[in-house]
């Protein structure tokens, strides 16, 4: 395998900022070096439980619908290719840190959980899936995982459903009729887990929102990304749950409203506020994560003599993106940085770890900053 060594770069400056959690301790925030730099995509780092390793992503984007993507490894700064360009994203080592996990893409956001040797033998398929990050169980034995699943709901046909049909083969010979029960299914995303031996997975979410992104922490529990609004970004939120999917509760909420309100002459104010967490990674009893939230105040007033066109007038249109670290113990939030588009947080010997680029058409670098 090819073999190279990269230098630790200089640092860029940066700023800290104090997050609206509801209990603050400020960090002493350094300046974020450049760990991983390159003129490709450098994005979903991950370290080994001793921290003396870590794994990324690598990928190139050689125009429409030519993608290739590498895993790198890089052990004491000898860099070697893990796996090469077959959609291979988001790395996770085994507890041991001997073996790595990865997503192997196939077409449409579809593909196969795989694990590798970290001598870049063994590699074994595990299940297929869809997108998904993973993450190993402490003992080793299982990962956790993002599934879809399947609800299959009765629903009743309309008038208009028969006509929408007639209409959509072209035909009046439709075998159904007003009245008819037929059954939907509806897909979502959910957080399984499959077992390494058995290949069995189980879910431990299922058909009540969205879940995605699991992530194990040292002591069993499970970090997960929850949405109840299907089809949607906004309203990600960050929740944990028992290992057997038991307890689930909110850690991280976010605001999502939509207000109107009209003004005495006749105009309309809108007030807009979403909010999602991206991802998030555990190290200890403390965990890192992104959280991206929008505001705007927009108002609408009829153009004079043409009441079909109106005046717009953009009050207020503010975008933060900004990673956080938690302490779970007393649920201290804080944000560590907020400057350029920042993604993939990782918690590794008291640093933070991150991707991040100036505009997401460009190359994403590696950095980290250190806490304290």
């Amino acid at each position: 395998m090819k073999q190279t060594i990269k230098s630790i770069l200089i640092g860029l400056s940066a700023f800290a900022m104090l997050s609206t959690a509801p209990a603050i301790n400020a960090y002493t925030i350094n300046q974020p070096k450049v760990v991983v730099q390159s003129s490709k995509r450098d994005l979903h780092i991950n370290f080994s439980k001793d921290g003396k390793k870590f794994a990324y992503t690598q990928l190139e984007d050689k125009g429409f619908a030519n993608v290739t993507s590498q895993i790198i490894l890089n052990e004491n700064g000898i860099e070697k290719i893990l796996t090469d360009g077959y959609g291979d994203i988001k790395p996770s080592f085994s507890p041991n840190g001997k073996k790595v996990a990865f997503f192997r893409g196939v077409v449409g956001g579809y593909g196969y959980l795989y694990t590798i040797g970290t001598d870049g033998k063994n590699l074994e398929e595990i299940i297929p899936t869809r997108i998904t990050n993973s993450s190993w169980s402490p003992d080793g034995k299982e990962i956790a995982f993002t599934a879809e699943g399947v609800e299959e709901k009765p629903y009743i046909l309309t008038e208009k459903d028969i006509k929408d049909l007639k209409e959509y083969y072209k035909t009046d010979n439709i075998t159904y009729k007003v009245g008819d029960t037929i059954i939907i299914k509806e897909f979502y995303s959910a957080v399984a887990v499959v077992n390494l031996e058995t290949k069995e997975h189980k879910f431990l979410t299922i058909n009540n929102g969205n879940s995605e992104s699991p992530e194990f922490t040292d002591n069993g529990k499970i970090l997960y990304i929850y949405n109840k609004n299907k089809g949607t970004s906004n309203g990600k939120e960050l929740w944990m749950m028992d290992r057997d999917g038991n307890n689930k509760k909110p850690l991280v909420t976010v605001e999502n409203f939509s207000t109107k309100k009209i003004n005495p002459d006749g105009s309309a104010t809108y007030h807009l506020k979403t909010g999602e967490i991206d991802s998030v990674s555990a190290d200890g009893n403390r965990i890192a994560y992104v959280l991206n939230t929008r505001e705007r105040i927009v108002q609408y007033a009829p153009k004079k003599n043409n009441k079909l066109l109106y005046d717009t007038n953009e009050i207020k249109d503010e975008y933060k993106n900004g990673i956080y670290v938690m302490d779970l113990k007393t649920g201290t939030a804080n944000l560590v940085i907020d400057e350029g588009n920042l993604w993939f947080p990782e918690l590794k010997n008291n640093k933070v770890y991150f991707s991040r680029c100036d505009d997401e058409r460009t190359e994403h670098d590696i950095y980290s900053v250190d806490l304290e």
